[in-house]
């Protein structure tokens, strides 16, 4: 039995001659008819914000990076506690994750880590440096990419305070703060690790004393170490 023309109509059906219903075909705004009778659309406008201005997807994804920070006190001056971060060849030697580090340029070092079974190697990029006060790089091509920072803060003479920051995206199965308890634990350690051997090693003596602005070396300081007295490591 056919459906009466007023429910025919509402359901966007039309009768013809021989009192049959054939479905009405709706164009869609920005479409028409070619001579063959096919279709043929424009492709949408792409969706922007209320001004207009299409929006760049962020580099680390729709629901942001994972971020640790951690904050350790330490019984050295300022100076000791930066000169000892920026000689990364000496990592190995309180960083229980990290392998052998290779000095590629002054803003540019290859990183060999390991954590358990997994071997990983990458290089990191300096791209902000600047003495006794801050360290910022991020990953260069690497698989597992991460960003962060080393700001360093005098506190007293012989006092300061390092803060770590390290930033890495979270895997879309696995929820941020799960990521971050993950790793705020190995952070943590490695900071622990890295105050108990500045304070027992002490200054440096020479040492790099570059400022890095956007990866570019600007200047290259010459001083003596504040503290010639301290024991060189």
């Amino acid at each position: 039995m056919l459906p009466a023309a007023p429910a025919a109509t509402s359901m966007g059906l039309r009768s013809s001659a021989g009192s049959a219903w054939t479905p009405t075909r709706r164009v869609r705004p920005g479409c028409r008819r070619r001579p063959d009778r096919r279709m043929t659309c424009a492709a949408p406008e792409p969706r922007g914000d209320q001004e207009g201005v299409v929006r760049a997807p962020r580099p680390w994804g729709h629901r942001g990076p994972g971020t640790v920070d951690e904050e350790r006190h330490l019984r050295v001056p300022v100076r000791t506690a930066y000169d000892r971060w920026t000689q990364y060849e000496s990592f190995p030697r309180f960083a229980r994750h990290v392998h052998r580090v290779e000095q590629v340029r002054p803003a540019v070092t290859r990183w060999f880590v390991r954590l358990g079974p997994l071997r990983h190697e990458f290089h990191a990029e300096v791209v902000e440096q600047h003495p006794d006060t801050l360290v910022a790089w991020h990953t260069l091509g690497s698989r597992v990419v991460h960003e962060g920072e080393a700001t360093f803060r005098a506190t007293g003479p012989d006092t300061c305070v390092v803060t770590l920051t390290l930033r890495v995206p979270c895997p879309p199965v696995v929820p941020r703060r799960a990521a971050e308890a993950l790793l705020r634990p190995i952070v943590s350690a490695e900071l622990d690790r890295f105050r108990t051997f500045v304070e027992t090693v002490g200054d440096v003596g020479e040492a790099w004393r570059g400022t890095i602005h956007r990866g570019r070396v600007e200047h290259v300081e010459k001083e003596p170490p504040a503290h010639p007295g301290w024991v060189h490591g």
